[in-house]
């Protein structure tokens, strides 16, 4: 499912804190050639095979380890041609509500990109969260979002959501560089650098230095917990306990296992989830996650290895 490929995110003008990161993570360290303790094996290793560079129309990002972007182009309309019955066929199966397929297309428009399964994935994921909890959702927090996707759909799907986004340095580039695109309006975005909790509807925040932010009332992690090393797995859980409202949701979407390149083992049944002290927690194979669409026959490959996903409500008596 990662993608190998190069390609374009549209800029229109450039903004401050995409444009601070690119310079920070990826002008000064190409290719992410420089080695960092900090993060795992797995981003590692992608990262030394990755590359980003500014172009006249926006940037060229190469960034291995990441899911597919697809941007407009006749190959890609053909290939879109083919795999639209299937991910119909998802949409119609799960029922996505109307306000997400709304929000999907606006993506799609205002990206330049096609419909493909990362984003439909992201927004089955964000359907069944709203279906399965029970509390105005007004602040999100999401580790490790990639391009940006889920916190896109969620800017529309929830325009009165605070939204929080985590990720490595490199990463965390593409989502604020994506989330400008769709909402270019400077001053709603913060880069958080310090313990003030940020006024900003939509956040950055580096993950080699979590910082406290206002209460959160559902943290997502979609294909993310499994490509981080213990050590960094266990920090994440301790950090949302903490930062959590007096009533919260964890969304968890992982392989059931992982090999990382230096041969270490992710398996989620070890996801420390008595650290959140869970009131409520249901766990399942993820239905939509098993399978993902391709333009050759039998038209559905599955992933490698089947993939888990749970919600865990939990309580934080020390925000109330």
């Amino acid at each position: 499912m990662f993608t190998k490929k190069v390609v374009t995110i549209r800029v229109n003008k450039e903004h401050a804190i995409p444009t601070y990161l690119y310079k920070k993570y990826w002008l000064t360290n190409w290719g992410g050639q420089v080695r960092r303790p900090d993060i795992s094996s797995h981003w590692q290793h992608y990262l030394e095979q990755s590359h980003t560079s500014k172009i006249s129309s926006g940037y060229k990002v190469s960034i291995n380890g990441l899911a597919s972007y697809t941007n407009f182009s006749l190959l890609n309309l053909a290939k879109f041609i083919i795999i639209f019955p299937q991910l119909l066929f998802l949409t119609l199966r799960y029922a996505i509500n109307t306000e997400i397929l709304k929000a999907i297309f606006k993506i799609s428009y205002r990206q330049h990109r096609f419909l493909d399964f990362d984003l439909l994935r992201q927004a089955l994921a964000l359907n069944f969260v709203i279906r399965n909890t029970e509390k105005d959702i007004k602040h999100v927090a999401i580790i490790g979002d990639g391009f940006g996707n889920l916190g896109a759909l969620i800017s529309f799907v929830l325009p009165n959501c605070k939204i929080s986004f985590i990720n490595l340095g490199e990463n965390l580039f593409l989502d604020a560089l994506s989330m400008h695109t769709i909402h270019p309006v400077a001053n709603l975005h913060g880069l958080v650098s310090s313990n003030k909790i940020s006024a900003q509807k939509y956040n950055y925040l580096e993950s080699t230095c979590l910082m406290a932010i206002s209460a959160v009332d559902v943290y997502f992690n979609i294909a993310s917990f499994g490509e981080m090393n213990k050590t960094t797995i266990d920090r994440y859980f301790n950090w949302m306990k903490e930062n959590a409202a007096p009533l919260c949701y964890l969304y968890s979407c992982n392989r059931e296992e992982k090999i990382h390149p230096d041969g270490s083992i992710f398996f989620y049944a070890n996801l420390p989830f008595y650290i959140l002290q869970p009131i409520s927690r249901v766990d399942e194979l993820c239905p939509w996650h098993q399978k993902y669409p391709t333009v050759r026959f039998p038209f559905f490959k599955k992933f490698d290895g089947p993939v888990l996903h749970t919600v865990v409500k939990f309580e934080n008596n020390k925000s109330a």
